[in-house]
């Protein structure tokens, strides 16, 4: 019997929980497997054991290496078993392919080259395994496990520290244009941070290419106020894909409020520096509308809505912007601005005089004009939003406490008028 056509299989018992071992084991039965193959084989050629060679270092340096974290596979993850069925289905095709495939390649590295796919399907599968996005995200968006879209997120695990305590970049998620990124903050030992809030003195947010874009730091719920660790949420939104981006961090002075005080009564000298590129893929679907919109004697043409699991963009020109009248309703925004004249003095002008586009964009972009309705009768609450404007052409990205899914919207209503979701 010849034992090369077997398909090798682990004779231990996989659980959740030892699951990388196994999958080592799965790839050394099937390499031993590779070098008991029919004696008729030439195994004196010299770039076939280079192969052979190759493929075992790869399998030895990059196959679940010693250290491989098993605390972060998850339910929702690859399973044991589902990673042994994915090998042991590519070795079987690889067996069941008709003979004329072969013709023209020795067996020996026939089946070098199938191991090699196997490797690179179990590299796969674990990678994908091994990333699990943090349980931070689903509170901040009030989701539950599995919900959250692993492919949008990335693991990052950059720290900065100094004496004043170590900043870390622990992940992001995100889509085209916003990103939420996650920071931990340890500060030194016997410092206590129980201050009712916290924030940074100085923050400076760039990104690689020059783009308009908004962010706030929101401070996430602890579990121990009385202890000298917080965790943060930076969020983030920009005029143009964030895909491939460098995104540079410079935090400096951490502060913490008192309301008993009603001020910053602590505050943590230092500064930290951390950079990186985004890499995650976003995930959205376009849905095209052609909706026209009155505003006074202005028209606005909606031309699309991108709804991603976190955000929802409208892309819209507007006609005559110069006509518009604000929707029933709605509240001009109070105060003005400071105009810096020629000769280097500042006046303050009205909102009824600042420039026309800064006016029309906020109406564009007022969150109570802009209404999400699930199927079960629920009117989600926008927790935020940004825009920006290029002559008559605006585009507003509205965000929610909660992920979406486009099959769970009935209805989107913005400035009184329905837009299609289907």
């Amino acid at each position: 019997m010849n034992r090369a056509n077997e398909t090798p299989k682990c004779t231990e018992k996989c659980t959740d929980y030892n699951e990388a071992a196994c999958a080592r084991r799965e790839l050394a039965v099937a390499e031993q497997a590779a070098m008991n193959i029919d004696k008729c084989v030439d195994v004196g050629d010299e770039e076939i054991l280079q192969e052979e060679n190759a493929i075992r270092l790869l399998m030895e340096e990059y196959i679940m290496p010693n250290d491989f974290n098993t605390d972060l596979l998850e339910p929702q993850e690859i399973s044991a078993g589902e990673q042994q069925r994915i090998l042991q289905k590519t070795m079987q095709n690889m067996q069941n392919e008709p003979r004329a495939a072969r013709r023209g390649l020795p067996r020996r590295r026939l089946w070098i080259f199938g191991l090699a796919a196997v490797m690179l399907l179990a590299m796969s599968s674990l990678a994908v395994a091994e990333f699990a996005l943090k349980q931070d995200f689903l509170g901040f968006f009030n989701a539950e496990s599995g919900q959250l879209p692993q492919q949008s997120g990335q693991e990052i695990n950059m720290q900065d520290r100094n004496e004043n305590g170590a900043l870390t970049v622990e992940q992001v998620l995100g889509d085209n244009q916003s990103v939420y990124v996650l920071l931990d903050f340890v500060a030194p030992e016997g410092t206590v941070l129980d201050k009712d809030s916290y924030q940074w003195d100085q923050a400076w947010v760039t990104l690689s290419k020059s783009t308009g874009a908004g962010y706030y730091f929101e401070q996430l719920p602890d579990d121990n106020p009385a202890d000298n660790h917080l965790r943060m949420m930076l969020c983030l939104q920009t005029e143009a894909s964030l895909k491939g981006q460098r995104l540079d961090l410079e935090l400096g002075g951490l502060k913490g409020y008192s309301s008993e005080a009603m001020d910053y009564t602590q505050q943590l000298a230092g500064e930290w520096k951390l950079g990186f590129v985004l890499d995650y893929t976003p995930t959205s679907e376009i849905i095209p509308q052609n909706v026209d919109i009155q505003l006074g004697e202005a028209t606005v043409h909606v031309n699309s809505l991108e709804i991603s699991p976190f955000t929802i963009i409208v892309d819209m020109d507007v006609d005559n912007p110069e006509g518009y009248v604000p929707p029933e309703g709605y509240v001009e925004p109070q105060g003005g601005g400071v105009e810096m004249a020629a000769d280097g003095t500042e006046r303050m002008i009205p909102y009824s005089e600042r420039p026309i586009e800064i006016r029309l964009g906020d109406v564009l972009g007022d969150l109570d004009f802009f209404t999400v309705t699930l199927q079960d009768g629920t009117v989600l609450e926008t927790n935020g939003g940004g825009g920006h404007s290029e002559k008559n052409h605006h585009q507003m990205i509205f965000g929610f406490n909660q992920l979406l899914t486009v099959e769970d919207i009935a209805s989107i209503n913005y400035l009184g008028q329905e837009l299609p979701v289907r």
